[in-house]
Order: structure tokens, then sequence, then C-alpha cells
């Protein structure tokens, strides 16, 4: 590669890299709901698990409301978790304090969003977890007005945290750091999706789509960030070409695809 190449390489945020970051912040996401929330609550509680995939836990007996609601509580104390830290992480690389950043909204907006997307539909973990309880409509109502509330206050969290990565590049460099990562973890979700052979492509590939497409609380951090956009703003480093990076993405992504995608039968 041309010396003149890398230089501009090295000034300048690297495409695959951001991508790489958020594929990597996406599975470790989408692996603490899936696999440590509905997964270990299920064998905590005396669960055998059956099934499990990208999109999907399947766990015969254990306590069932909990484990249904394991996965959004987990990713909801994650988030939260992950925020103090990136108040904390100043003086780690900027490729780190990006992964953080986009770990914490991957974890907060998932959390949250079905929250509200599981209140309002009457379906999924949420409202598994509360099939029991009478009168329905009482918790629906409850759980779509808090997580709505609490999805709000979760992006502006996120936005206030992504202000040091960003400096003063609005609007490009914005744009840049949320949609990347955004449009290439999709990618990868929907690839695994379309693979899996236990619940159906079509299905699974709407489910992914909903945690990572639907995760549009990214898409409304502009909102915050660019009507505030007169608050002073000290420079910000961009995010170089990482190898390790890149190879974490292409290891993590190989195995969410090709091993976890079609779905795996426990028992």
């Amino acid at each position: 590669m041309p010396a003149s190449t890398i230089a501009r390489e090295k000034d300048s945020d690297s495409t695959l890299t951001l991508a790489a970051i958020g594929i990597v912040a996406y599975v470790s996401c989408d692996l603490l709901h899936e696999l440590i929330g509905h997964g270990g609550l299920c064998l905590a509680t005396g669960g055998q698990p059956i099934t499990f995939s990208t999109v999907h836990f399947q766990c015969l007996g254990g306590w069932q409301p909990g484990v249904s609601a394991a996965g959004i509580v987990l990713n909801i104390l994650a988030g939260g978790a992950l925020w103090l830290t990136a108040r904390r992480n100043t003086n780690v690389s900027v490729h780190f304090r990006y992964f953080v950043w986009l770990t914490m909204a991957y974890n907060l907006f998932t959390g949250w969003g079905y929250v509200v997307s599981s209140s309002l539909s009457n379906s999924g973990d949420l409202a598994n977890a509360f099939r029991s309880a009478s009168p329905v409509w009482h918790w629906r109502v409850i759980s779509a007005a808090v997580g709505a509330l609490f999805y709000i206050l979760c992006t502006r969290m996120t936005a206030t945290q992504m202000r040091p990565l960003i400096g003063p590049g609005y609007p490009a460099r914005l744009w840049r750091l949320i949609l990347i990562p955004y449009f290439g973890s999709a990618l990868v979700a929907c690839s695994a999706g379309a693979l899996n052979h236990i619940m159906g492509g079509r299905q699974a590939i709407s489910l992914a789509i909903s945690t990572t497409l639907g995760s549009w609380g990214f898409l409304l951090l502009p909102l915050f960030l660019l009507t505030s956009r007169n608050t002073p703003t000290l420079a910000a480093p961009p995010i170089p070409r990482s190898l390790g990076w890149i190879i974490a993405a292409v290891l993590a992504g190989t195995v969410f695809v090709s091993v976890l995608g079609p779905g795996l039968r426990l028992h």
C-alpha cells in the first residue's frame, strides 16, 4: 500500500474498522441476551435448554416467566454498567471507547426497545413473562409507558457519551459513526437469520431486523446532538484501521452466522 494511503488512513476513520467494531458489539449484545440471559436463568432455575439460535432460546421447565424476561433485564443492566464505564474510560484507545459506546447503545436500545414493542404487540419475551398476569392490558399500558420514557432517556444518555467521539465533525462524521455499524451489524444478523433451520428463515430474519435496524434510537441520536451543535466540542481522534478488530469481527461473524445462525438443538 502506498505510504500516502497509509498516512490518510491514520488521519481518518476506517470504514472497515467501524463496521468491524459494530459487528463485535452487536454479537456480544445478542449472545448476552440469548445465551447468558435466557440460557443462564434456564439452567439456574432447573430448566433444560432445548434449542438455541441467534434470535431465540427454548427452555424446558425452569421458571418460565423469569427465563422469558431474563434477556431484556440483562441487556438493560449491561447497558447501565457500560454507561458508567464509558464515563470513566477516557484513558483507553479510541477503538475500545467506540466499542464500549456501541455495546452500551445496543444493549440499552435492545432492552428498552423490547419493553416497548413487546408491550404494544403483546408478543415476545416480555409478553410471555406476563402471560399469566391479569388483567393483561394493565401491565401492557404501564410497561409501554415506562419503556418509552426510558428509551428516550437512554437515547439522550447515549448521545451525551457519543459527543467526545465525534468532536466538531458535524454532521458527516456523526452519521458515519452511526450508520456504518448500524447497517454492518444488520447484514450479519440477517445473514444468520436466513440460515435458521429451527424457526425458519423468514421469521428469523424478521426478528434479526427488529433487533438491528429496529434499534431506531441510533437514528434519533442526531436530534439530540445537532440541536446542540453550538456547545463547545473538543477535537476527537479518528478511528483508524485496526487489524485486530477486523480479525475479531471476522471470527465473531463467522461463528455467529455459520454455527449459531442455523440453530443448535441441545437436547
